[in-house]
């Protein structure tokens, strides 16, 4: 959030500006990644505190979670990678 908010006073241009942005777009995709309600991931934590204890439900999870991660990536990466875009367009307004 604060090297957005530096490249937003500073303007994208030049070599460090550069780099700037490319460190806004490695941490929008790691926590955009981090939040998928995948078992190995935080986002399944988010997933068990809104929906009623199943245990059998969350241990299944847990045990395929990995699994249920690489299917993810390999099936829906350009949806995932659409996704951090656009997410990353909300932090990099001017950037193209």
């Amino acid at each position: 959030f604060i090297f957005s908010l530096i490249l937003r006073v500073v303007g994208f241009e030049g070599p460090f500006s550069l780099f700037l942005y490319f460190v806004v777009i490695a941490n929008v995709g790691l926590a955009v990644f981090n939040l998928l309600p995948i078992p190995p991931l935080d986002g399944s934590k988010l997933l068990y505190a809104l929906f009623p204890h199943n245990l059998a439900l969350q241990q299944s999870l847990e045990r395929y979670g990995f699994f249920l991660l690489i299917m993810v990536i390999f099936f829906w990466g350009s949806w995932l990678g659409q996704l951090i875009q656009f997410v990353a367009r909300l932090f990099l307004p001017g950037a193209s």
